[in-house]
């Protein structure tokens, strides 16, 4: 099954860890939602301020904004998840103090755009580059053109927890979190579980199923630090391969696709990008389902969108529209190119 995480994160290392603590830029953290909210206490962004968020995003990445009591306005993007830029300029207030630029799984906004647009209104620039760390335009990473920017590591990368914060300031206040408690023997009896079950597809995805079903509704996570051996794991990667694996997986994908035409939302021609997953945007509901159904049957992990704020899901908008036509493909380091090329040769989608 090619499944939409990536390899097999070793538990046994967690035995013996500890938290580590960055002492400088880029800070390192346990979730993505940590970074973002210590980025904004760095700004010192007061309460009731308002911050310009697009319609399309998951209910997660709201949290630091709920959790500092900022106030969202979405504003619409288009079916590439560029910003309606008309329409964002109609929302500027007195009031609206940041606006985030989110770079879809690994797939870049128009940073220059946004960079000129958050300097002519002065505004914060939040750089939410959660999906794709390690990706590289304009020679540097993506997450490190805003005020404040940040990825989620574990996302990427077969560690337990991580998340990396840039700042476009020196500051000496950053928090120093404890470490993520943990279930040592829960976690092994899990991981030996995941190993027979893989041996096992249909049993798995049944499991899996029922796992994804019950899911909790709350957002809200308490600020760690990264875990040592995560942070120890991270290193040990050389991103330029990292960025080839995923762009070559990707690619693969995209032809596949076009072939039956179905065009990819970003083509990607380079490997300088370490995109999460492919994302293909359908004309209605019912072909996305078409595919996603097609794809299970094949033991193929595509996914689709987590969930949408429920104030989005009340009445038609930009972000409900592409929640309703997303699908993804997906891409780890755990996946080969010229085996998946191999796989799709075999598949014949009517």
């Amino acid at each position: 099954m090619f499944n939409r995480s990536n390899q097999r994160i070793n538990y046994f290392k967690l035995l013996h860890r500890k938290a580590y603590q960055s002492s400088a830029q880029p800070y390192y953290f346990a979730y993505g939602r940590t970074a973002l909210k210590i980025g904004l206490m760095n700004y010192a962004v007061p309460s009731g301020e308002k911050v310009l968020v697009p319609e399309f995003i998951c209910c997660a990445a709201l949290q630091p904004f709920k959790d500092l009591k900022l106030d969202i306005i979405f504003y619409p993007v288009n079916n590439d998840f560029s910003p309606q830029w008309d329409a964002v300029e109609k929302l500027l207030t007195p009031h609206i103090t940041a606006i985030m630029m989110v770079h879809y799984f690994g797939l870049p906004q128009d940073v220059v755009r946004f960079i000129n647009f958050s300097k002519e209104h002065n505004l914060l620039l939040i750089d939410d580059n959660s999906h794709g760390y390690g990706g590289i335009v304009m020679d540097k990473y993506l997450g490190e053109f805003g005020h404040i920017g940040f990825s989620s590591l574990r996302k990427s990368f077969p560690i337990y927890n991580g998340a990396v914060l840039y700042l476009n300031k020196k500051t000496d206040n950053i928090d120093k979190f404890p470490l993520e408690p943990i279930n040592n023997i829960g976690l092994i009896t899990k991981d030996l579980i995941g190993r027979v079950l893989d041996h096992f597809v249909v049993l798995k995805e049944q499991l899996l199923k029922k796992v994804e079903h019950n899911l909790s509704g709350d957002y809200s996570i308490q600020d760690w630090s990264i875990d040592s051996s995560s942070y120890k794991l991270l290193m040990k990667y050389d991103l330029s391969k990292v960025r080839s694996i995923r762009s070559e997986i990707y690619r693969t994908w995209a032809n596949w696709c076009i072939e039956r035409n179905q065009k990819p939302v970003f083509n990607l021609t380079d490997n300088t990008l370490a995109p999460l997953a492919m994302p293909l945007i359908f004309k209605d509901k019912q072909e996305r389902n078409n595919w996603f159904a097609f794809f299970r049957k094949k033991h193929i992990a595509v996914f689709l969108w987590p969930d949408l704020p429920e104030e989005l899901t009340r009445y038609e908008n930009t972000g409900k529209y592409l929640y309703d036509r997303i699908m993804c493909f997906p891409i780890h380091l755990g996946m080969n190119a010229d085996k998946l090329k191999s796989l799709l040769k075999k598949i014949i989608y009517n």
